[in-house]
């Protein structure tokens, strides 16, 4: 079983076409702390809303968001340091969700670029997993006719990640975890609808104050995010974005083959 992380096809995507624009990621999560050092001047503060109606607006209550932002775009650890970060809160203090709010939040995105708002390489991350929505799937599916990948977690179950969504979506970019090149992360989903595995074990990232270790799926689909946006493939369609990853990535994970994509 031959693996290769994540990190060392990252030059392979770097020669990609790029229009030279600062690539946009929109992260769907629990908020960011924009006052971090490794953040401070990289978050879009006019873009960002909250579908939360807690009073804290875009803060991190909970820190995961920060941490994913971190390793997508922070300054010292991130992959894309350039990259200008938009967050839209759709995971509360506890990391919870509904999907009603993860369909109003891919809803603005999609209004946003048709509406000229947002003309750059925009690239959305999903590190959560929701049972399977056929409306968030839509959704998704909807964001790649406008040259929008969705990088979704496979999720955390140890399950298939065709029962979750934003994953299971057709034009989705699904991540698994490993924990090292002979070892699945524990926890990791598996299954047909996984279009790459990457590393999640104790990666450094943020908290809203300081640093901490963390491991899972999320980490996995921020490391894909952080990639993707490195490269800044403006003229590469999200097809084009998941062929270039699945064929430079793993290409066999514990027993399941990554098949073509089918939702």
């Amino acid at each position: 079983m031959k693996l290769t992380s994540l990190i060392a096809f990252l030059f392979l995507l770097l020669i990609a076409p790029s229009s030279g624009a600062a690539p946009r990621v929109v992260l769907l999560d629990t908020g960011i702390a924009a006052g971090h050092p490794e953040l401070a001047g990289r978050v879009d503060l006019d873009g960002a809303r909250t579908l939360i109606d807690d009073g804290r607006g875009i803060r991190d209550c909970h820190g995961h968001g920060t941490a994913v932002a971190s390793i997508i775009a922070g300054q010292r650890i991130g992959l894309a340091p350039d990259a200008t970060l938009t967050p839209i809160r759709v995971l509360g203090c506890d990391k919870r969700t509904t999907p009603g709010r993860v369909v109003r939040a891919l809803r603005h995105v999609l209004a946003q670029r048709r509406s000229g708002a947002w003309p750059e390489p925009t690239i959305v991350n999903a590190s959560f997993a929701l049972p399977r929505s056929p409306r968030i799937d839509a959704l998704v599916d909807r964001l790649a006719q406008q040259d929008i990948p969705v990088i979704a977690s496979a999720g955390n179950g140890g399950d298939s990640a065709c029962g979750y969504s934003p994953a299971s979506a057709a034009t989705s970019i699904a991540i698994g975890a490993y924990e090292t090149e002979r070892r699945p992360y524990w926890s990791s989903n598996i299954g047909p609808c996984v279009d790459v595995y990457a590393p999640a074990h104790r990666l450094g990232a943020t908290l809203p104050r300081g640093y901490k270790r963390r491991s899972g799926t999320s980490v996995s689909a921020a490391i894909a995010t952080g990639v993707v946006a490195r490269a800044n493939p403006a003229r590469l369609t999200p097809g084009q974005v998941r062929r270039i990853l699945r064929e430079h990535s793993v290409r066999e994970a514990w027993g399941y083959r990554l098949s073509p994509r089918r939702p």
